[in-house]
């Protein structure tokens, strides 16, 4: 009887964990590093810090998106430009 209320329990955890969770999404502009034309992306502020690759919307050049949220807001943003 003991083991079926411990996996309830956990059953409820696990239920107010997903529901308590942090899943924002952001727009977040910002200028091409390459050809200084205007960029939008989706930010996932639920993640404190990011790196990664993306191409420009214009001219489709590589840029380095790297940034930093807290509490549901960017405190840190940087595109830079990848030389190739």
């Amino acid at each position: 009887m003991e083991e079926v209320e411990t996996m309830e329990t956990l059953e409820e955890f696990s239920e107010d964990a997903l529901d308590h969770r942090v899943d924002i999404a952001e727009e977040y502009e910002f200028d091409c590093p390459h050809c200084w034309e205007k960029n939008s992306i989706i930010l996932d502020l639920s993640v404190e810090a990011q790196s990664y690759i993306e191409d420009c919307t214009i001219c489709c050049n590589p840029i380095e998106i790297s940034y930093r949220a807290e509490d549901g807001l960017v405190i840190e943003f940087d595109a830079k430009s990848i030389e190739q």
